[in-house]
């Protein structure tokens, strides 16, 4: 007991030693490391290392919006089938082109499911948290990484690209979800510049607007269309692609703005209704677009 005591108080002494604190207003750039800190004779610690030190938590009064409209019945499908996915907690799910079904996983992997003979693919690995996915026309599947960014998967080779790792000077820290309009324009949220994905609790708690909307051209420039959100997450554009629709999880609505390219959006119609906590969204009506 006391030998174990001794080594336990030795690594708090260590851990705190290489944890510098951060600011309440830490940019969204990668943080410090906390290095692997030996223990004893067993070497060095078998874990991967801190890339982000939780932020101190600044919490602000919160009101809850009232409902502004009424919402529709929601009902399950007549049939329901459970497809294991293996290791690891699945995000989103998406529908490519052949009818199968892609969703990413925690481990990194990007997986293919074919619902009929109930088979699961690997068909690329980011190598780190892939949450939203979409389809593009050419077959290609954009991946929102919360560790790298904005990704593209090659439909053939699952070659992985980066699209966005920054916006301006400031690290991509939540990618969070994606649309692609028909001429390969990008919107895409960051759900959060304090906070990491294994920390996005704290984002919730504190309740401060730290999320953003921004647009990638096909140019490569990257714009920040609408900052100042709660916890943006789930994204969708109209099939006449003039607006798209967003969720902010952390304010519990569903706002829209317009799609005015190339002059930046700063205003938001938003028609808000307190629905619960919201993750995601779709546009039903798809005939043309292929994961909608």
């Amino acid at each position: 007991m006391e030998w174990t005591e001794h080594r336990a108080a030795e690594l708090r002494s260590r851990t705190r030693s290489t944890l510098v604190p951060q600011p309440l207003d830490a940019p969204a750039c990668a943080g410090p490391r906390r290095e692997r800190t030996p223990f004893g004779d067993g070497g060095p610690l078998d874990c991967e290392a801190v890339v982000q030190q939780k932020p101190r938590l600044a919490p602000r009064r919160r009101k809850v919006p009232r409902p502004n409209g009424v919402l529709a019945p929601s009902r399950l499908p007549p049939r329901t089938d459970v497809h294991a996915l293996g290791t690891g907690l699945a995000e989103d799910v998406v529908v490519d082109h052949a009818g199968s079904l892609l969703c990413g996983l925690g481990g990194g992997a990007i997986v293919r499911v074919d619902p009929d003979a109930g088979t699961t693919t690997t068909i690329a690995t980011t190598g780190g948290r892939p949450l939203g996915l979409e389809v593009c026309a050419d077959g290609s599947v954009l991946v929102c990484d919360a560790h790298k960014g904005l990704l593209r998967v090659a439909e053939t080779t699952g070659a992985v690209e980066t699209l966005v790792s920054h916006v301006g000077r400031d690290a991509l820290r939540f990618c969070s979800n994606a649309t692609a309009a028909a001429d390969g324009t990008v919107w895409f949220t960051e759900s959060t510049n304090r906070f990491n994905f294994e920390h996005y609790l704290g984002a919730l708690l504190e309740h401060r607007p730290s999320g953003r909307l921004c647009r990638r051209d096909t140019d490569g420039t990257v714009t920040t269309v609408l900052d100042g959100l709660y916890f943006p997450n789930g994204i969708a554009l109209a099939p006449d692609e003039c607006s798209l629709l967003f969720t902010e999880t952390g304010n519990h609505s569903l706002s829209g703005c317009g799609c005015g390219v190339p002059a930046p959006v700063r205003s938001r119609s938003c028609c808000r209704t307190c629905m619960g906590s919201r993750t995601t969204c779709r546009v039903s009506s798809t005939a043309d677009r292929g994961s909608r």
